[in-house]
């Protein structure tokens, strides 16, 4: 838990005043299942704290028709 946390740390001081800091701890909890489960384990956090917001995972998949940058994403309502 020490990696997680000192990413959910610097996670916090990069996003703590943007308004985005809950949908980028949900990703890293996310992000974190995804890869235990590739490994073959299971998924660490519930998944109540994994719940990425949609409009962030169809930015990031290979398959979505729209081609955009990263800072083409809409921002979070604040």
């Amino acid at each position: 838990m020490d990696l997680y946390d000192n990413e959910l740390a610097y996670s916090r001081e990069l996003y703590g005043e943007s308004g985005w800091f809950d949908d980028v701890s949900a990703f890293l909890c996310y992000n974190a299942n995804k890869a235990l489960m590739n490994l073959g384990y299971e998924a660490l956090f519930p998944a109540e704290m994994a719940a990425v917001n949609p409009a962030i995972l169809a930015a990031l998949s290979p398959n979505a028709d729209e081609n955009h940058d990263f800072f083409s994403v809409p921002a979070p309502p604040t």
